[in-house]
């Protein structure tokens, strides 16, 4: 399948591919955009505080239980 693949790439026109190229940067750029990511990473980061935090208190309040 993969060898299809690289063969049917070979012989798209240049411009064809060109256009490819483009429509995949676009993609990436938004998919991947700085802002975007950041919030990803952030939100990440605020589910694992969250997640230490609520087990420390547990673990708090079971040793004073």
């Amino acid at each position: 399948a993969l060898a299809l693949a690289i063969e049917k790439l070979i012989f798209t026109p240049r411009t064809e591919r060109t256009a490819m190229g483009l429509r995949a940067r676009v993609l990436a750029e938004t998919t991947y955009s700085r802002e975007r990511v950041i919030r990803a990473y952030h939100q990440a980061l605020n589910e694992v505080i969250h997640i230490l935090i609520t087990k420390r208190l547990h673990l708090i309040y079971l040793h004073h239980v």
